[in-house]
């Protein structure tokens, strides 16, 4: 039951990162290959925790969920339609950030929060079309708004649940968030 120091858990996660982005760089015109290679490669290490559960120590039994869930994020739009992408990478960082409060390592928290600009960054551009070719209500840019608010309301919940190991940076992520969700359902009620 060896556990993971810092670095390790640094490496493991930005190794992943390379490794996902290398994944999108090569199938980038097969969207379909894309999110079978995804999905092998949720149900490899979903196998491998499973065999090996009970001699995983407490940390990886941590950390192989959020590398499952991952995966999993990732070749579910891969796999149906890209216009909710935004919303799985948000969920992947919630859940590294997540990970970043349950193990106290920051740095994972941060490379939670980096992916989650990107994911929000998505989102709301996917967004805009909510507002420019509204036509119903059954909507890429409907459901992206409404993903955002509900993201917004996780992040702050989360911020909230840990506000004593906030760091600075963090601080002024809660603000946003604590403030932006309230501005969002203004604008999601009219």
């Amino acid at each position: 039951k060896e556990l993971l120091g810092k670095v390790e858990t640094f490496l493991l996660a930005g190794n992943m990162s390379f490794f996902l982005y290398s994944l999108y760089a090569a199938y980038d015109t097969t969207m379909l290959m894309l999110g079978i290679t995804y999905a092998a490669n949720a149900l490899v290490f979903a196998v491998a925790a499973f065999i090996a559960w009970k001699k995983l120590s407490d940390q990886l039994k941590r950390i192989l969920p959020v590398v499952v869930a991952t995966f999993l994020a990732l070749a579910i739009p891969a796999l149906l339609d890209q216009g909710l992408m935004g919303l799985f990478w948000s969920v992947e960082a919630l859940l590294l950030v997540h990970l970043g409060f349950t193990t106290k390592l920051p740095v994972v928290r941060k490379e939670g929060y980096l992916l989650l600009l990107i994911g929000l960054g998505k989102i709301a551009y996917s967004s805009l079309f909510f507002f420019t070719e509204f036509t119903s209500l059954r909507h890429e840019g409907f459901y992206n708004f409404t993903a955002l608010g509900l993201v917004l309301l996780a992040l702050w919940l989360q911020s909230a649940n840990h506000k004593k190991d906030l760091q600075k940076f963090e601080k002024g992520f809660y603000f946003l968030f604590r403030n932006g969700f309230p501005v969002w359902l203004s604008v999601w009620m009219m």
